[in-house]
């Protein structure tokens, strides 16, 4: 649970924490073994900590759900609950003199073993027509992120330069795979303010509260 308090320091009151639901959407094209061409849509769903000062806006942010799509009918899932524990990236918005925010922040994890299954990295299912199994991945980001206020939270877009390692796979058709791959992803986010009480779990059952639009 998380236990926040109003402080002065300074002379300025650092008002409580609230939280905000966030969607972020991107697709990106990338050649798959097998299947050529394959365009990849990914839908993260996450839950912030926010600390809203005017100028920065501060948010703490745990995913709650990852969904990814391809044209292809390849699915790459994750095993339930992991997700939440992905470490939270910290993400400070400074406002601009034309009232735009921008930031800049790292994500990811290396061969930390996230899901806790006793391998390093994260582990993927994958499900596809061809090649499916399962490998475990470490990612590394950097992103960058510019919004502008809305319905009480923020829209905006972000530019992330994705590094990804595949630490080892469950089969010899994946592992055509390769190893390391950067990129560089684009898309949109949109964040709306929910009840101090909401979870993962509670908004993840009630429908998700905000849509960004792709």
């Amino acid at each position: 649970m998380w236990w926040w308090v109003a402080v002065v320091w300074g002379g300025e009151v650092v008002p409580e924490p609230a939280l905000w639901a966030g969607h972020q959407v991107t697709v990106v094209t990338r050649s798959v073994p097998l299947l050529g061409n394959v365009e990849t849509r990914q839908d993260v769903r996450m839950l912030s900590r926010v600390v809203d000062a005017g100028d920065p806006i501060t948010l703490v942010e745990t995913p709650c759900e990852i969904k990814i799509q391809s044209n292809a009918a390849v699915k790459l899932s994750f095993p339930a609950g992991a997700v939440e524990r992905i470490p939270p990236p910290t993400i400070r918005y400074i406002a601009g003199s034309d009232g735009e925010f921008t930031g800049e922040w790292i994500g990811g994890w290396d061969s930390l073993d996230v899901d806790g299954d006793g391998k390093p990295g994260f582990r993927v299912r994958v499900d596809a027509p061809v090649c499916g199994g399962s490998m475990s991945v470490a990612s590394h980001t950097v992103t960058r992120g510019r919004a502008t206020r809305a319905g009480g939270g923020l829209d905006g877009s972000v530019s992330i330069a994705l590094k990804r390692d595949i630490l080892s796979t469950s089969n010899p058709c994946l592992a055509l795979v390769p190893k390391h791959t950067e990129e560089a992803v684009h898309g949109v986010f949109a964040y709306r303010p929910v009840a101090a009480g909401a979870t993962c779990s509670s908004l993840l059952a009630e429908g998700w509260p905000v849509t960004a639009a792709p």
